[in-house]
C-alpha cells in the first residue's frame, strides 16, 4: 500500500473554486468554474437524479445563467462539479415549465456542451456534450432519463457511437414550475475520438454551456427556448495531487529452461520498477528453494522507471530436484506495500544425466537405383524432420514410426514402425518403387470417361505416374460414338505406356445416362498463385484417377473424398469431402502451400543434435522446406563445446532461411556433454 501526504480540502476551498462573475443576473452573465480534485467519487447508483443522494459536500457548486434567456426562475440552474482523476461527476438542478410525461407527449430537455480550449460559440466541431431528454435521438428516451453522449456542432448534435456518460435526470412537482436534477458522469479521457479529452491541469479552460427546452425542437408542451442568449461559461479541472510514496517492485520474474541436465545454465530474466515517485536504490535477490543463486544492486532508479536484470544460475552440483525460483527486491525506507517486492520465477527441475540416446539413421532410395536418394521428406512420428535422410540423430528411446512423403513418379515406401534401444544404432531403409507412365488420349478427343483398373480417371485424358504392372483401360460411352473396347496394357518402370481409345462414329450411339452421373472436377493452385498447378497424384476415395487435375470426370451419384499426393516443397491440402448429385458438377480446389526453406548449420560440423520447436530433427546437419512461420531453434551439446544459444528464426514462403550454431571450443574437461 503506498503512503500519500493528502491535503484537507475545506469546504470554504471548495466554494471558492467556484468563481461568478459580476452579480449573477439570470439570462445574463457567464461563470468561471474549478472542477475540485476529490477522493470520494459518486458511485453509479447514486447518480439517481435525486439530489439528497451521492457525496457532493466536495463539489464546486455555482448557479449558472442557461443559454434559453429567461430572467425568471426558468433561466438559471443550480450546478454542482467535482472530478475525481478519472470522471467527471455534474449535477445540474433547476426548474422547467412542463412534465416530462413521454417522448411524444409533453416532455422537456437539458444540455450540457463543452467546447475544446478556444473555441467558443455554439455549434461548432469538436464539441462535446450530455444531453437527458431530447426526443430527437434514437432510440426515444424513457423516464426516467438517461444521458445521451454527443459530439459536434450540429443541430441537435450527433449522439456518439459509443455511450460513455452514466447517470439520471428526474423532476419533481404537480405543476409549474416543476423541479428537476440530472446527475452524470464521464471520464476525463474515454479513449474515444468522439469525447474531448479533458486535462485536469488547473490551466486548460474549456467553456460550456447549459440550457433547457420545452417549446418544440426535441421537447413539447412547453414556451422555454433553448438557444436565445449565449454564455461563454468557463470550467477548470483542479490538478491530481501527487503524494511522494516509496515503492519498488519485481513486475516480471522468469526462469529459462524449466527443465534441464545438472551442469546446465538457467537464465532469471527479471524486471523490477520504481512504483513510488522519488529515485531509489535498492538490492536484487534470486532464489532456488533455500539456495542463493544471484544478487545484484540497483542504484539511482528513477520515479516510475523499470529496469531489466539477468541472473545466471550455474545447476553444475545441484541434486535431482524441482527447485521453486524466486526473486525478491529489498523493501525501501519508507515503502508499505511489500506485496509485490517478490516474485515466482517457475519452478525449475534440475535432472540427472539422462541415458545414453539413441542413435536414428534413416536413408532413401529407389528400388532401381539402390544408391541414389530421394528428395522426399523423413517423418518420425509424424512431424517431418529432414529431407533424403536423418544421419544418426540422437534420439530418446522407445517406439517411433518413420514414414515418408510423396515424391512424384515414385512410389512411397510404407511407414515403418522402430524400437529405438538406448545406446545402440537403428538404421531404417526408406525404398521408394519407380513408377512407369500411363497416357490414355481419345480419338477423335471426346469427354469419354477414361477408367482405370476399374475406377474412374478422367473423362478426356489421363497422363500419370502409375505402379509398373497389368492394368485394364476401358473407355466410357459418348453420344453418337461407339467407345472402343477394354485393353489391358503393360507399363514398365520408367516408361512410359501410351493408350489410344478410337470411337467410332455412331449416330445411333447413346450417351451416357445424365440420371447415373454428376461431373467432378478437381484443380490444383499454388498459395502465391492461383493460377498455377501442382503435379499432385489426385485421389478420389482413396484412388488415384490423374496428376494435377481432374478436368470433368464422371462419377456416380454419391459422397466422395478428394485428396491429394505430397509435392516437394509445398504444403499438402487437407482431404476434402465434396457430395456429387446426378445432373450436376462439383468444382474441388486444392491450395498447395509454397514453403520456404530452413538450413541449419553447425559450425565447426559437429554431431550436435538439432531441435526445432523442441523436437530432435537431425544431427550435424538439417536443410528442408519448411511452412512458412517462426520456429524456435536449439542445439544439443558436444562434448568439449560450448552449446550455441537457443534462437527464433522467421521462414518465409520462396525464401532460404539460413541461421548457424557456433560450438565455441572449450577447455579440456569442461564439455557440456
Amino acid at each position: 500500500m503506498r503512503r500519500a501526504r493528502r491535503a484537507t480540502v475545506s469546504v470554504l476551498a471548495v466554494f471558492l473554486a467556484a468563481t461568478v462573475l459580476a452579480g449573477l443576473t439570470p439570462g445574463q452573465n457567464a461563470v468561471t468554474v474549478t472542477a475540485p480534485y476529490s477522493t470520494r467519487p459518486i458511485a453509479v447508483g447514486d447518480l439517481d437524479g435525486n439530489p439528497a443522494t451521492g457525496d457532493w459536500t466536495d463539489a464546486a457548486a455555482v448557479t449558472v445563467a442557461l443559454e434559453n434567456g429567461r430572467t425568471d426562475a426558468y433561466g438559471s440552474a443550480s450546478l454542482s462539479v467535482k472530478h475525481d482523476g478519472t470522471y467527471l461527476y455534474v449535477k445540474v438542478s433547476g426548474k422547467i415549465d412542463v412534465p416530462w410525461t413521454s417522448a411524444t407527449g409533453t416532455h422537456f430537455w437539458t444540455g450540457f456542451i463543452f467546447s475544446p480550449p478556444s473555441t467558443t460559440g455554439h455549434h461548432r466541431d469538436g464539441m462535446d456534450g450530455v444531453f437527458f431528454g431530447q426526443s430527437s435521438y434514437t432510440p426515444a428516451p424513457t423516464y426516467p432519463l438517461a444521458p445521451v453522449d454527443t459530439n459536434g456542432g450540429s443541430r441537435p448534435p450527433a449522439k456518439d457511437t459509443v455511450q460513455n456518460a452514466e447517470g439520471t435526470l428526474r423532476y419533481s412537482g404537480t405543476a409549474a414550475p416543476y423541479d428537476y436534477t440530472g446527475e452524470w458522469r464521464r471520464p476525463l479521457n474515454s479513449g474515444d475520438s468522439q469525447d474531448l479529452v479533458l486535462a485536469a491541469d488547473g490551466t486548460t479552460a474549456y467553456p460550456f454551456y447549459v440550457t433547457t427546452d420545452s417549446n418544440g425542437r426535441g421537447s413539447l408542451g412547453g414556451a422555454i427556448d433553448h438557444s436565445v442568449l449565449t454564455h461563454e461559461n468557463a470550467l477548470f479541472f483542479a490538478r491530481v495531487p501527487v503524494p511522494e510514496t516509496h515503492d519498488v517492485a519485481v513486475t516480471a520474474a522468469s526462469a529459462s529452461p524449466l527443465s534441464l541436465v545438472a551442469g546446465g545454465i538457467v537464465t532469471i530474466a527479471v524486471t523490477v520498477q520504481n512504483q513510488g515517485t522519488a529515485a531509489e536504490s535498492f538490492a536484487v535477490s534470486a532464489t532456488a528453494g533455500s539456495l542463493a543463486v544471484g544478487a545484484t544492486s540497483v542504484s539511482g532508479l528513477a520515479a516510475g522507471a523499470s529496469r531489466d536484470l539477468s541472473f545466471a544460475w550455474d545447476t553444475t552440483g545441484f541434486a535431482a530436484d524441482a527447485y521453486p525460483v524466486r526473486v525478491e527486491a529489498a523493501a525501501v525506507p519508507g515503502e508499505t506495500d511489500l506485496s509485490d517486492n517478490a516474485r515466482a520465477a517457475g519452478t525449475v527441475a534440475v535432472e540427472s544425466p539422462p541415458p545414453a540416446p539413441a542413435l536414428l539413421r534413416v536413408s532413401t532410395s529407389i528400388d532401381l537405383h539402390p544408391t541414389w536418394g530421394v528428395p522426399g521428406k523423413v517423418l518420425v512420428n509424424a512431424v517431418a524432420r529432414d529431407e533424403w535422410s536423418l544421419t544418426w540423430v540422437k534420439m530418446p528411446a522407445g517406439t517411433y514410426t518413420v514414414s515418408f512423403s510423396d515424391v512424384w513418379n515414385l512410389g512411397t515406401p510404407a511407414p515403418i514402425t522402430v524400437n529405438l534401444v538406448s545406446g545402440q544404432a537403428t538404421e531404417v531403409p526408406g525404398v521408394y518403387q519407380a513408377y512407369g507412365w500411363l497416357r490414355v488420349v481419345t480419338n477423335p478427343p471426346v469427354p469419354g470417361t477414361i477408367s482405370v483398373d476399374g475406377a474412374q480417371a478422367d473423362d478426356w485424358e489421363v497422363w500419370r505416374a502409375i505402379p509398373p504392372g497389368d492394368h485394364t483401360v476401358a473407355f466410357g460411352p459418348v453420344a453418337s460414338f461407339r467407345p472402343p473396347a477394354a485393353r489391358t496394357v503393360r507399363v514398365n518402370a520408367e516408361q512410359l505406356t501410351t493408350v489410344q481409345g478410337d470411337y467410332t462414329a455412331d449416330p445411333a450411339a447413346p450417351g451416357p445416362d445424365p440420371a447415373t452421373y454428376g461431373m467432378l472436377r478437381v484443380t490444383t493452385a499454388l498459395s502465391t498463385d492461383p493460377g498455377a498447378g501442382a503435379p499432385s497424384a489426385i485421389s478420389v476415395n482413396g484412388i488415384v484417377r490423374d496428376e494435377w487435375a481432374l478436368t470433368w470426370v464422371k462419377v456416380p451419384p454419391g459422397t466422395y473424398t478428394v485428396s491429394f499426393g505430397d509435392v516437394v516443397n509445398l504444403g499438402t491440402p487437407a482431404d476434402q469431402v465434396v457430395e456429387v448429385a446426378a445432373g450436376q458438377a462439383r468444382e474441388v480446389v486444392g491450395v498447395f502451400q509454397v514453403h520456404g526453406f530452413l538450413r541449419v548449420d553447425t559450425s565447426p560440423p559437429v554431431p550436435g543434435t538439432i531441435f526445432v520447436n523442441g523436437l530432435p530433427y537431425d544431427d550435424w546437419q538439417v536443410w528442408q522446406s519448411m511452412p512458412a512461420g517462426s520456429y524456435e531453434v536449439s542445439f544439443g551439446p558436444v562434448a568439449g563445446y560450448a552449446t550455441p544459444a537457443v534462437r527464433t528464426v522467421t521462414v518465409s514462403p520462396g525464401a532460404l532461411t539460413t541461421t548457424t550454431g557456433t560450438y565455441a571450443s572449450l577447455s579440456p574437461g569442461r564439455g557440456d556433454a
